[in-house]
């Protein structure tokens, strides 16, 4: 008699963002990627890994198993005829997911021309979903009112874990920004005494190296080995696991180092994860208002919970009475608003009521 091996069931099949190098992948965040695992957590589903050096294996690594839902990340993943037909065949219910904006202006596009081409791309991708979740408020009601596709607003959020209870004094009242420097931002920087600013501290150099290292092995063997590499996938995927991981709790330990963290102007329309984050370990938040998207803004309260700036001479004013005035009540507000509104449970929670 011929035995069949009966399928293992999971709620969700994750296909997660990273990248081949830390130098790229330093510039996506915990809170975007291996995050949302703890979201997955939460609503207590069974759910299975993959990033993109899998993808073209994916019917290799997930053989005898079947997904109930998949989460995939359409911006940067390559997303071809091939992988799409199979998801769309395979699996009911797929969340694209979308961290980035699609539109931008020429200014934006003169200084990454890649961008041009980002939102046709990403359209196109999206015939392949049933549902998307968006960090940029505009898209969210672009694919919305023209029944592209169901959208769900989905502004970054935080792991509650990581979520500080109290406020200690800081060690150094220095401002700190994490970014790369382009555009206006380079005015902004410039504004502030070198003294007084820390840009992109690095948290480990250990760490880098081991996820440039993982990272190399998995594309090499994603590309080359000629056997069956479920095994090699399983253990790429909790090494890189554990490093993200890592590498975010120093992060986190790191600027909570510092008084002041500063967001400035961004490609994407939407706060960055440094926001949410910095207010998780009790900086004041200092950061542009973003034009044009008052979903966004209203997310925190000006003065209460979050300081905002109009232009160069506004910011430096604010940052001049944030170096010299205490500002606890304010970092005690943007922690219970992050509790309340910003977390991964909440966003998850929000998502599946969605949902139904």
């Amino acid at each position: 008699m011929v035995m069949f091996k009966k399928s293992e069931i999971y709620d969700i099949l994750y296909l997660n963002l990273d990248f081949t190098f830390w130098s790229d992948a330093k510039q996506w965040g915990y809170t975007v990627g291996f995050g949302l695992e703890e979201g997955f957590l939460s609503q207590n589903f069974k759910f299975f890994t993959l990033t993109k050096h899998w993808l073209g294996r994916i019917q290799e690594v997930v053989k005898g198993k079947l997904f109930r839902q998949v989460w995939c990340e359409v911006v940067r993943n390559e997303i071809d005829d091939t992988l799409g037909n199979w998801l769309e065949s395979n699996i009911n219910i797929r969340v694209a997911i979308i961290f980035e904006s699609l539109n931008y202006s020429s200014e934006e596009i003169d200084l990454n021309p890649g961008l041009l081409t980002r939102r046709k791309i990403v359209l196109d991708r999206l015939k392949y979903f049933t549902h998307c979740i968006v960090v940029d408020e505009y898209d969210c009601e672009y694919l919305n009112s023209n029944n592209i596709i169901k959208a769900f607003w989905w502004p970054v959020a935080i792991p509650s874990r990581f979520v500080m209870t109290s406020i200690d004094n800081r060690p150094e009242n220095k401002a700190i920004f994490l970014g790369s420097i382009y555009g206006s931002r380079v005015n902004y920087i410039n504004c502030i005494p070198k003294d007084r600013l820390i840009l992109n501290k690095s948290t480990s150099l250990f760490l880098p190296l081991l996820f440039n290292i993982n990272q190399i092995i998995a594309y090499y063997i994603s590309k080359y080995y000629p056997f069956n590499v479920e095994k090699f996938m399983i253990l790429n995927i909790r090494i890189l696991r554990f490093l993200r991981r890592k590498e975010f709790e120093a992060y986190l330990k790191s600027i909570s180092n510092y008084n002041i963290l500063i967001n400035l102007p961004s490609f994407v329309k939407a706060f960055p994860g440094r926001v949410i984050e910095g207010m998780s370990v009790g900086c004041t938040v200092l950061s542009n208002r973003i034009n044009d998207r008052p979903w966004a803004n209203s997310n925190f309260v000006d003065n209460e919970s979050i300081f905002y700036y109009n232009n160069e001479v506004d910011f430096l004013e604010i940052f001049r009475k944030l170096y010299t005035n205490d500002t606890s009540s304010v970092k005690n507000k943007a922690i219970n608003n992050v509790i309340k509104f910003h977390t991964i449970e909440k966003r998850f929670s929000d998502f599946y009521l969605w949902l139904k």
